[in-house]
């Protein structure tokens, strides 16, 4: 079976002049696209949570973004977008997510506090020291001196054993596997 991943939709009407000036409202255009999702997410349409930051707008539409929850714990990287042209109402952009609504998940607390898995993810991942650049104002380089993370969204800690979880195995990265969590290092056998 295919899913609907990503799709730009023919929604802009020629005699629809462009204006900022929206006669479609947000709560409008948020009914649209629960609508539109529960056409085209039906697996997973009960685990998204939209994220409220304003009226997340742009141009001529309304971008909604929406997050994908399990066990109110967000997943990582897990989410859906869908813009609402402001004049017409029309879903203009669907961006989905490749997920198995099927897949398990850990249920329970977690073992450790968010205090030390700050603790333990300072400890275990190298945080080098480097020089940043940036342009000022007037187009000069200035540098600042900083430690920073390497591979910060490569790398994070279990829940349940306090050890480095790396986002990407070395022996899949060639074989186009992405996003492949080392379940050993993650406590889930």
């Amino acid at each position: 079976t295919g899913r609907f991943v990503r799709r730009y939709l023919p929604a802009y009407d020629e005699e629809v002049p462009y204006s900022n000036i929206a006669t479609v409202s947000y709560e409008q255009a948020k009914k649209t696209a629960d609508d539109f999702l529960s056409r085209v997410a039906t697996s997973y349409k009960s685990q998204l949570r939209l994220q409220e930051s304003g009226q997340n707008t742009r141009n001529n539409e309304y971008r909604l973004v929406y997050q994908i929850v399990q066990n109110d714990i967000p997943l990582y990287d897990s989410k859906v977008s869908v813009a609402i042209h402001k004049q017409t109402g029309k879903v203009t952009y669907f961006s989905g997510v490749v997920y198995d609504p099927n897949t398990q998940f850990e249920t329970g607390k977690p073992k450790l506090t968010l205090e030390q898995a700050q603790k333990a993810y300072l400890s275990k991942i190298d945080l080098p020291l480097k020089y940043r650049l940036y342009e000022d104002d007037e187009d000069n380089t200035q540098s600042i001196l900083v430690y920073e993370l390497e591979n910060v969204q490569q790398k994070g800690i279990s829940a349940l054993t306090g050890e480095i979880v790396e986002g990407y195995r070395e022996d899949r990265r060639d074989k186009g596997v992405v996003s492949t969590m080392d379940t050993v290092a993650a406590g889930v056998e």
